[in-house]
């Protein structure tokens, strides 16, 4: 999604996220790409909830809201306001300031602050997925003087090594791992 609004333009993105009802219908169509599954019974099949874009699940009679589990649950500012913030941060080089985003909103710089935080740790836990499964090492670079270079090198051996390791002063691993 944040990398979606990165590419928009000022213009074009005021075209596309007027109402709220054009920013509820953007989140559905992340949220529930194909189609609409159900998180507790795993039902496919739904009706229309209370809200707009809410779901119903027709089996267990859950309402999932399209807003639930992302950066927008639980708001009290309007969802139009939270997607140009949104924007604002996320084509800003640094995050764009609160004390910008509360000039360019009229909300609170507390309030703005509070949002820009939430988005800048999800921005950043967007780029902490760790490597899962089986997975092939073709090259790796280790800092000789590195603490954890020989650890490195032991898990390597033991679990099939990789085809060459390069050891330079240039890559710094900082103490993480592949």
């Amino acid at each position: 999604m944040i990398n979606n609004f990165k590419s928009l333009s000022l213009k074009a993105f005021q075209q596309r996220f007027t109402s709220t009802y054009q920013c509820i219908d953007y989140l559905v169509s992340i949220k529930w790409p194909g189609e609409f599954i159900c998180k507790q019974c795993n039902h496919n099949k739904y009706c229309k909830g209370k809200k707009y874009g809410d779901r119903q699940c027709t089996l267990c009679k859950k309402i999932e809201s399209p807003k639930a589990g992302t950066l927008f649950h639980s708001m009290k500012i309007p969802l139009e306001t939270a997607f140009y913030m949104l924007f604002l941060i996320v084509t800003d080089k640094k995050g764009c300031p609160s004390t910008h985003l509360a000039r360019q909103t009229g909300l609170q710089q507390k309030t703005c602050w509070l949002f820009r935080r939430k988005v800048m740790a999800a921005m950043e836990s967007d780029h902490q997925h760790l490597l899962e499964g089986e997975v092939d090492l073709v090259e790796i670079e280790l800092n000789p003087s590195c603490a954890y270079a020989d650890e490195i090198l032991r898990r390597l051996e033991v679990s099939g090594g990789c085809s060459s390791i390069l050891c330079t002063t240039d890559f710094l691993t900082n103490g993480y791992f592949l």
